[in-house]
């Protein structure tokens, strides 16, 4: 055989780092028979940031908030920390630092009786996802107060 060309395509569709063995044989003009074998691999995906929280919990108590939470996708990098956003006012928060451990975050060393409003995002080796939905709580000394959460998946409120 002087030349050849063609293609060879998977017999479906390959998930990302999915295999599939391929071999038969070629053919030439002049009967010259020639064995193939071959392995195809589908694309891996390169990751992503995160997605935002997707429920995010706001626990007031006496001179603080306990915030917890659970992950969304993790954009296929695990999830390293997570940027807490925090304001007195609802659209004004701004980043108040980095949490390195899991859920749940006391935010301690609030005013008793002013509302504060919070967003979380989640961070991984790509970077900061998206921010969670705007939740708002009231520190009260000796109250007795429900958690209100907020499920993104659903578009809900519940206590």
């Amino acid at each position: 055989i002087n030349s050849a060309s063609g293609s060879v395509a998977a017999t479906a569709a390959l998930g990302a780092g999915a295999t599939q063995a391929l071999s038969g044989t070629i053919t030439g003009a002049d009967g010259c028979v020639i064995p193939f074998a071959l392995s195809l691999t589908g694309a891996v995906a390169a990751p992503t940031v995160p997605a935002a929280p997707t429920t995010v919990s706001l626990t007031p108590g006496d001179g603080q908030v306990s915030i917890t939470w659970a992950d969304g996708a993790n954009g296929g990098s695990a999830i390293t920390g997570h940027k807490l956003y925090r304001g007195t006012g609802a659209g004004i928060e701004s980043l108040i630092g980095m949490i390195a451990s899991a859920s749940p975050y006391i935010d301690a060393g609030l005013t008793d009786g002013t509302a504060y409003f919070y967003r979380l995002s989640a961070v991984n080796a790509v970077g900061e996802g998206a921010l969670s939905a705007e939740m708002s709580a009231t520190p009260a000394s000796g109250a007795l107060v429900a958690a209100l959460r907020f499920n993104a998946a659903r578009n809900s409120m519940y206590l």
